[in-house]
């Protein structure tokens, strides 16, 4: 039902056949963490490649974490969010009844494309959260621009109230990077 997805390719180590030579950095990582997508070669005869698929992010917070400073990272959530909104667009807007029962179908197919991208964008281990569900914080706040009490409503209650043409969902993803950093201890 939702948009058909494409594969998102790793961009560090990307070899760019059509680049012949590139700069060489003291310390490639100093650059990296300045938020630099630099090229690298290593004199091995593989060519000039990507040193690590990164964009210009190089200050972090809780809400913004070191997960955002990846391509694939950013491309990912880009992916899954057009693709929920063309499919919203072309399969539901105007054309489906704004009840709880089809808000829940809608989120039943976002919860199966999100199965769908697991093992390949999305994280699918056991301890992964990738999920949404109708948003009770903003049903709430619309169920008291609507004059309503929702001190006296159930959780259901607002789950299910009519929120007008307003869909209010909240999700939670994990996408999942590519192996980049290796670090191994021996003990003899």
């Amino acid at each position: 039902m939702l948009a058909a997805f494409h594969l998102i390719g790793v961009m560090t180590y990307y070899e760019l056949s059509e680049i012949v030579d590139c700069d060489t950095y003291d310390d490639v990582d100093e650059h990296i963490n300045n938020g630099e997508l630099c090229l690298i070669d290593e004199g091995d005869g593989n060519g000039v490649k990507i040193a690590r698929g990164c964009n210009s992010l190089h200050t972090f917070t809780t809400d913004v974490g070191q997960d955002f400073r990846y391509i694939k990272i950013i491309e990912t959530i880009d992916l899954i969010t057009d693709d929920i909104r063309e499919t919203f667009r072309e399969e539901y807007l105007g054309k489906v009844l704004n009840d709880y029962d089809h808000k829940m179908l809608f989120i039943a197919a976002i919860l199966v494309y999100f199965e769908a991208l697991k093992g390949n964008v999305l994280d699918g281990s056991a301890t992964a959260i990738n999920t949404v569900d109708i948003d009770v914080e903003e049903n709430k706040n619309y169920a008291k621009l609507k004059g309503r009490n929702t001190s006296a409503m159930s959780v259901q209650e607002i789950r299910e109230f009519n929120t007008g043409t307003n869909v209010f969902l909240d999700g939670d993803i994990t996408p999942v990077n590519a192996m980049e950093d290796l670090h191994v201890n021996f003990v003899l």
